[in-house]
């Protein structure tokens, strides 16, 4: 691409930001399935350490999401993909694949049990993708649950520090990896994140990317 990917990132989230006071872009209610809403664990001793984690995720957030592909992936030890940094997304050799409007709703119902509402708007296909879940703490550990009619998946959550929470998703049979670093603060959450698939080198970086910038509703700030 001609254009320099930072300013396509910039341009976008400028703009949505704009349009932080216009309606919801939900279209459908997520589908609530017990797994994802109804049944919250038992919760622990082990578990007190961890009373009020997702608190900082707490409300309506709304923002761009973009999925970006790398065609010439550079050598997986040339970068720390656990320590994920803006320049990964913006480097020259880009492409970017879709970009879509999100709003991002998080209801505590404990210290240790979140529901979450996603909605996901796709300008070109003109369709929006619900999907319900929750942030959960169970045995001293957290997780996220994340469920749409397209699939249902378990997320593992590690706290970086006061501000930083990644997930990671591994599956062996097809092969599927796909990690989020989210970095919450007062008014926005940046989100960046990689998936290798089915046929992808493990010896090399990630094809696909993702980066999303959101902000918290004017109503909640």
């Amino acid at each position: 691409m001609k254009e320099s990917f930072f300013k396509i990132i910039i341009i976008s989230f400028a703009f949505f930001s704009c349009q932080n006071n216009t309606e919801p872009i939900r279209t459908a209610t997520p589908p609530k399935q017990k797994e994802a809403i109804e049944l919250a664990p038992i919760f622990t001793a082990s578990d007190k350490k961890l009373a009020d984690v997702f608190k900082k995720y707490e409300g309506t957030w709304k923002g761009n999401y973009i999925t970006i592909k790398d065609i010439d992936p550079l050598l997986k030890t040339s970068i720390d993909l656990e320590n994920l940094r803006l320049d990964y997304v913006t480097k020259p050799g880009l492409t970017l694949m879709n970009n879509y409007e999100a709003e991002h709703v998080f209801l505590s119902k404990s210290p240790y049990f979140q529901e979450i509402s996603f909605y996901d708007f796709y300008p070109r296909e003109r369709k929006t993708i619900s999907t319900a879940g929750n942030n959960r703490v169970e045995n001293g550990k957290i997780y996220r649950y994340l469920s749409n009619l397209n699939e249902s998946i378990t997320l593992n959550g590690t706290i970086k520090n006061d501000s930083t929470i990644v997930w990671l998703f591994e599956q062996e049979k097809p092969q599927r990896i796909e990690f989020y670093q989210e970095t919450i603060s007062e008014n926005f959450i940046e989100v960046i994140g990689y998936k290798y698939d089915e046929l992808d080198r493990l010896d090399l970086g990630p094809k696909k990317w993702f980066y999303g910038k959101f902000v918290k509703a004017l109503s909640e700030k």
